[in-house]
C-alpha cells in the first residue's frame, strides 16, 4: 500500500513540476515593416508624424541635410534602439534621435494576429517627395 501511495504521489508530483516548465515562447524577432500583415501606425497616420518632426526638431542654423534613423517600434507600441544611419552634423543628428525619444506610443505592427516588433526608417526632417512636370514648348 505504501508503495502505491509512494508511486501515485510521485506521479502528480512530476506532472507538476513539468507543467511548470512548460512556458510560453515569446517573439522578439524584429520584423520589416514590409513583410507583415499590419503595419505600425503613428496614432492618426503618418502626416501627423511628420508635423509631430517638423513641430519639435530644432536644429542648429548650421546644420544642412537629413539625418536617417532607424528604430524599433516596440508591442506596446514605444519606440527603442534608435540608430543614426547618416549625420548631417552641427549636431543634427543627436536632435534627431532626441526627438525620436519623445515621440508618443505608435500603434504596432502585427502579423498573424499578435503584435510585433519592427524596424523603421525614417529621414528628419522629413521632406515630401517633389514631383515635377514638365511642359513640351511647342515651336
Amino acid at each position: 500500500m505504501r508503495k502505491l501511495l509512494f508511486i501515485t504521489i510521485s506521479f502528480f508530483t512530476i506532472q507538476i513540476l513539468t507543467a511548470q516548465d512548460a512556458v510560453e515562447k515569446v517573439d522578439n524577432r524584429i520584423y520589416n515593416i514590409n513583410g507583415i500583415e499590419k503595419k505600425p501606425e503613428f496614432p492618426e497616420g503618418i502626416k501627423e508624424f511628420h508635423k509631430f518632426l517638423k513641430k519639435n526638431y530644432k536644429p542648429s542654423a548650421e546644420a544642412k541635410g537629413l539625418a536617417y534613423v532607424t528604430f524599433i517600434i516596440e508591442k506596446d507600441g514605444s519606440l527603442s534602439n534608435f540608430k543614426l544611419l547618416r549625420d548631417p552634423g552641427f549636431g543634427a543628428g543627436e536632435e534627431a534621435l532626441r526627438v525620436l525619444s519623445i515621440c508618443p506610443k505608435w500603434l504596432p505592427g502585427e502579423t498573424k494576429g499578435e503584435k510585433v516588433r519592427c524596424l523603421f526608417t525614417t529621414s528628419i526632417p522629413y521632406r515630401e517627395p517633389v514631383y515635377t512636370t514638365t511642359r513640351r514648348v511647342s515651336e
